[in-house]
């Protein structure tokens, strides 16, 4: 079934009635598509989540989570887009696919490269008000370390003649020494617990006229609040064009502190654990590309994609790393 027709199925289910005008797709993302909608019951953002994205109970699970956790932050005056609820769910499902409604909200987001300095005080003030909803200094636990074959993927894209085998050859010793460290820096880390947005790019925060509206919320989670800050000045200084303003990232760090005391801590450690979530995303696109573990050949050309451009994110964060570390120590 194609968007246009999914989209009037759902209008059914929800007795929104007639659409009023045709579709308009507003954002595209890895995890999902946005359309705006008109009906007879009023204009409505319809995220509708790509299958692959969530495909079992656990990710079913993290949505939930991100649903509660975004409708917490609400009633602590976070100005965040909160999902509808219908016959008691927020999360609906039509056909084999999930998708959530939001009340439609006139705005626009902006690229990272046209980031402004008030803009970067605006997030590091929101995000340090995230943080601020729960925050818990946990037991210290001792985490497991990552077990990455690289070389056994290099080997496996070689005999498969995927095109990741240039990429991997050129930065496997690299990749194994990130996640060594890595490994090395897992159970160094002050273990604290606060509200994560954990996706705070520029393109998921809609500004509007009456400020910041955070939206892109399916990765908001429990998690350690330093990472989330370091992830978040990366993005919103440029890193993911390869091309960081060491400005603007300062100024986003300085006004998340402003209001609170800065802790001492070795932000190469933080830095280091950064990369977790980031290895093991590739390690899944790479699987993706390989068809580990699965048979679906159409995926085959995003997973090499994806994890092409995700292998060069984090070699580049690795050319910058000493730069942003001595800033923030």
């Amino acid at each position: 079934m194609d968007d246009m027709l999914y989209l009037k199925s759902i209008c059914e289910d929800l007795s929104f009635g007639s659409l009023l005008e045709v579709p308009e797709r507003i954002k595209k993302a890895l995890e999902y598509k946005v359309y705006k909608i008109a009906t007879e019951q009023g204009t409505f953002s319809i995220k509708i989540f790509n299958k692959e994205f969530i495909s079992n109970e656990q990710d079913i699970a993290q949505i939930n989570l991100s649903l509660n956790l975004e409708k917490k932050l609400k009633e602590h005056n976070i100005d965040i887009f909160v999902a509808n609820s219908y016959n008691g769910e927020k999360l609906q499902k039509c056909g084999d696919r999930y998708f959530l409604v939001y009340d439609f909200v006139f705005g626009k987001s902006i690229e990272s490269h046209n980031v402004l300095l008030e803009q970067c005080r605006i997030i590091g003030a929101l995000l340090a008000k995230i943080h601020n909803v729960h925050y818990k200094e946990l037991e210290k636990v001792t985490l497991p370390y990552m077990h990455i074959r690289w070389r056994k993927y290099l080997r496996l894209a070689e005999h498969k003649g995927s095109s990741l085998s240039k990429i991997l050859s050129e930065n496997i010793k690299k990749l194994e020494n990130i996640t060594e460290n890595c490994n090395n820096s897992l159970n160094h880390l002050p273990n604290i617990e606060t509200i994560c947005h954990s996706n705070l790019i520029c393109n998921n925060v809609l500004w509007t006229q009456n400020g910041a509206k955070i939206n892109g919320n399916e990765y908001l989670k429990y998690g350690n609040p330093y990472i989330d800050l370091l992830k978040t000045a990366l993005y919103w200084a440029g890193a993911f064009e390869y091309n960081i303003n060491y400005n603007l990232f300062n100024y986003l760090i300085k006004e998340y502190y402003k209001d609170k005391v800065r802790p001492k801590l070795d932000w190469s450690i933080v830095y280091q654990v950064m990369y977790k979530d980031m290895l093991r995303q590739l390690e899944r696109y790479i699987k993706m590309a390989l068809m580990i573990d699965t048979n679906q050949e159409e995926n085959k050309e995003k997973g090499e994609e994806l994890a092409e451009k995700l292998i060069k994110e984090i070699i580049y964060y690795n050319t910058i790393k000493d730069e942003i570390i001595s800033r923030l120590n």
